[in-house]
Formats: structure tokens, sequence, C-alpha cells
């Protein structure tokens, strides 16, 4: 089992016994109360009897009536005494799972899988938590005659976000010039679909050329799986990366393939136009790259980075 994986499992497992611990004391400091703990006993006896009376094949009016007096008379108490049953419930961490790690129907929840994608960005030395968001952008940042352009990159990348899974093209390639904002704008993305619910994997190109060199190596098919299997895939920067020999192209062609097959996008930004693209890597790893579910968004403008330096 992936070590990622097993470990979120084990941590699942101690939160889930700690909560139930916890809800257990609770209610063990709330019977040390002998009113309450008279009435969750007669609410007991009550019980029994209700049941022992359907079990026999009788009515049960009167059984049935006497129980839910006495629940009404343990609520009074509770709340005279100011005892809260309902923390005597266990409080998981995920309503979704109940820390299970696993849902009602069996699959794996929403919350492992973004735990998941968040440790091993982590391990890829990149943090989802110090992505850029929507709230950062600011069209004033470009040059007076940039910045309607800049409004519209930002607007168009906000609406996929938003509408998202409901967009026509489900790929982004975001190529320019360097410094015009493609990094800033592909974080605000992965960020929306992380606040969203969706795992996303963010590599630099030159991670994700480290990782195929770990899968050839290390022979590991999870690892190649984890850039599949990812919700959303995002590599920044391509083209910057070496290109490796019967690695680079041929399995980013076999992971774009595959998630094209299934359907899941992918967000790529480069310094290089479709042109420059075609040339670097082939037509065969450019078609997988701006088929009919890419859309374009051309950066334009002077570099910002430099711009800061000045200012």
């Amino acid at each position: 089992m992936d070590q990622i994986l097993r470990q979120i499992r084990y941590e699942l497992q101690q939160a889930r016994f700690l909560a139930e611990q916890q809800a257990a004391e609770r209610l063990r400091l709330a019977l040390n109360n002998e009113a309450y703990r008279e009435a969750d006993a007669e609410v007991s006896r009550c019980m029994i009897a209700a049941a022992r009376a359907e079990a026999m094949g009788e009515a049960g009016d009167k059984e049935e009536a006497a129980y839910q007096r006495a629940l009404k008379h343990r609520t009074a108490v509770a709340k005279k005494y100011r005892i809260s049953e309902q923390s005597f419930a266990p409080q998981y961490g995920c309503p979704l799972c109940n820390d299970t790690g696993y849902t009602e129907d069996g699959k794996i929840c929403p919350c492992v899988r973004r735990e998941y994608y968040r440790r091993f960005n982590l391990s890829c030395g990149l943090s989802p938590l110090g992505l850029a968001d929507f709230s950062q952008c600011d069209p004033s940042v470009y040059a007076a005659n940039e910045q309607e352009a800049a409004a519209l990159r930002i607007k168009r990348l906000k609406d996929y976000a938003e509408n998202y899974p409901n967009v026509k093209e489900i790929n982004l390639l975001l190529y320019g010039k360097t410094g015009t904002g493609k990094t800033f704008l592909a974080e605000c993305v992965a960020s929306e679909m992380i606040q969203k619910g969706y795992t996303v994997l963010y590599l630099s190109s030159h991670s994700l050329n480290q990782l195929f060199l770990r899968y050839i190596n290390e022979r590991n098919t999870t690892l190649f799986e984890r850039i599949t299997q990812a919700d959303f895939l995002v590599i920044d920067d391509l083209g910057s990366e070496t290109i490796i020999k019967n690695i680079t192209c041929e399995l980013l062609q076999a992971a774009l393939n595959t998630r094209m097959q299934t359907n899941k996008p992918f967000i790529i930004t480069t310094n290089y136009d479709g042109l420059k693209l075609r040339e670097h890597y082939g037509e065969k790893l450019f078609s997988r790259i701006a088929s009919n579910k890419t859309q374009f968004l051309q950066f334009t403008g002077a570099d910002l980075r430099i711009k800061r330096k000045k200012t």
C-alpha cells in the first residue's frame, strides 16, 4: 500500500477512536448528574417495555406513550442542567465518511483523496496552501494599455473555475512571455478547484520529469497513477525541463492520453506558442496538448517580475 495513503488511514483511525472516546467521556460526565442518570434509566426501561410489547404482537400504545414521555422528561432535565445531549454523538472530522475513509457506497472518501494529493504536492516541494487565489488578482499591476486584456484573462479563468465541470473546453493552455502572470492564474484556478473539493496535482515541468524518472527507475506504477488519477493536473512552465530521450515525451503523451480517456483535465503554462510546442515535442504529443478540449489563452505584456524589482 502507498505509504502516504497508509499514513492517512492510520490517522483517520486514530481520529475516529478519539472522537468516540471523547463522546463516551461526555456521556459519562452527564450521567454523574443524578437527575439526568435517573431520567436516562427511565428512558431505557420504557424503551425495553415498548420493544417487548412489539415483539409479543401487542398494540403497545401505552408503552410507546410512556417511552415518549420519558424522552421528553430526559430532554427537560438535560436543559435544566445545561447538558448537551447532541454532544454524546462522536464529533467526526468528516461528516461524509465519519472518519472511516469510505463513503456509504464503499468508495474512497473525497477527504482522503484531497489529503492524499495535498501531501503528495508537499513531497514535491509544492504546498497547495500557498497557492494564489482570485481574490489577489489585480489588473492594475499591468501597464495601462495591458489592463483590459489582463482583466479579460482573469474573467475567463474565473468563469472556467466557477463553472467547471460545465465547460466546453476542459483543458487550459496558458502561453506567453515570461512574467506575464501565467503561473499566478494557474494557481488561482487550482486553488478554486481545491476549494470545490477536487484533487489537484501541481507540478513544475522539472518535477514532472523527475517523477517520470522515478517511475522508470523504481518501476512504481503508483507514481504514474498519481499523474493520471488526480482530478486536475497542473504542469507549470512546460518547455523549461530537459527532454530525456524515451522518457519525457513518451510518458507525458501516455499520461495525457489516459487523462483524455477518463475526461480528466489539465492546465499547462508555457512560454512556447503552439508552433514552438509542436517543434519541441513533436506532432503526436502536441495533438494531445492542443486537442479540441483545450482552451488556448495567450498572455501578453511586460515582465511583471522585472517591473516589481524596479519599483
